[in-house]
């Protein structure tokens, strides 16, 4: 069984842990060492119970690597996980996340560095 993990930016950094939705004050939360830190929602990402090759945890809303292709983790829908290709001719197209290997490397996400999208398209 995986972990249920999410992660999230309050005042630029980010916290992981258990999320809730808090109706008394309002806005999405993350309980981590059980203090709870009121959230960006557009940052929220969730675990996908699976780490790159360094052991570095994968969540939705990473940019990813595996030999030439870039992907960028997507939200889960329907019970899985899915990528989405940013890089070569194969662009937009979406994958299965656990059809990659144990070679896929993290390489940032699209909140702290949406360049590696623009980046990856330019060359092309």
């Amino acid at each position: 069984m995986r972990d249920i993990e999410f992660r999230g930016v309050y005042k630029g950094r980010w916290k992981y842990g258990y999320l809730y939705q808090d109706n008394i004050l309002g806005g999405i939360l993350i309980q981590e060492k059980n203090i709870s830190y009121g959230i960006d929602p557009g940052t929220v990402g969730q675990y996908t119970g699976l780490k790159d090759k360094n052991g570095v945890k994968i969540y939705e809303g990473d940019i990813v690597k595996q030999s030439d292709y870039i992907f960028e983790v997507l939200p889960l829908e329907a019970g899985s996980f899915s990528l989405r290709v940013v890089s070569r001719k194969y662009r937009d197209s979406i994958y299965n996340f656990f059809a990659l290997n144990e070679k896929v490397e993290v390489l940032g996400n699209i909140h702290d560095n949406p360049e590696l999208l623009l980046k990856e398209q330019a060359n092309e």
